[in-house]
This record gives structure tokens, C-alpha cells and sequence, in this order.
């Protein structure tokens, strides 16, 4: 038999793949939902989670749009700026 490696892998990017579109869609529509109901702590929440995700992704500006977003909406919080300077630093390097 010969080895399925390749075929696992692929797969699994794949699937991986849909479940971090499936996971954007519900952070789109926590964030909006927070917003409708005055939640801007909450909506800054999803935002940060939305950037760690891209972050993940190797989607390194819409990270930091998304850290943006997370720092204007929770008040300044520390992980977001901490993850937004890092990631930051890290595309100005590259």
C-alpha cells in the first residue's frame, strides 16, 4: 500500500480551510450583533478574536486591521495591543 500522506494533508488543509471561513462568518456576526446592542466591549472581543484567527492564517494586514478594530472598540485592552505591535513589527521585518 502506498503512503496516503499527501492525501491526509490535504484534507485536512481543506477542512481546516472551512472551518476558519465558518468561524470569520460567526465572528462578522457576533461583532455585528454586539454593535446593534451598544456592546463595544464584546464587539472589540470578536474583533481581536477575528485577528488572532487571520493572524493564524498568515493574513497579516487584515490581522492588524482586526487588532485595530479590537483596541478602538474594547478601550485599548493589553493582548490587543500587545498582539498589534508584535504582529506589527513582525511584517515591517519581512
Amino acid at each position: 500500500m502506498g503512503n496516503n500522506s499527501g492525501l491526509t494533508m490535504s484534507y485536512t488543509d481543506s477542512y481546516n480551510r472551512i472551518a476558519a471561513q465558518k468561524r470569520l462568518k460567526d465572528y462578522s456576526i457576533l461583532a455585528f450583533a454586539c454593535k446593534r446592542a451598544g456592546k463595544s466591549r464584546d464587539e472589540g472581543r470578536s474583533y481581536y478574536s477575528t485577528g488572532v484567527l487571520f493572524d493564524n492564517l498568515g493574513k497579516f494586514k487584515e490581522a492588524i486591521a482586526q487588532y485595530q478594530n479590537s483596541c478602538k472598540y474594547a478601550g485599548q485592552s493589553v493582548m490587543s495591543m500587545e498582539r498589534l505591535l508584535h504582529i506589527t513589527a513582525w511584517v515591517s521585518i519581512s
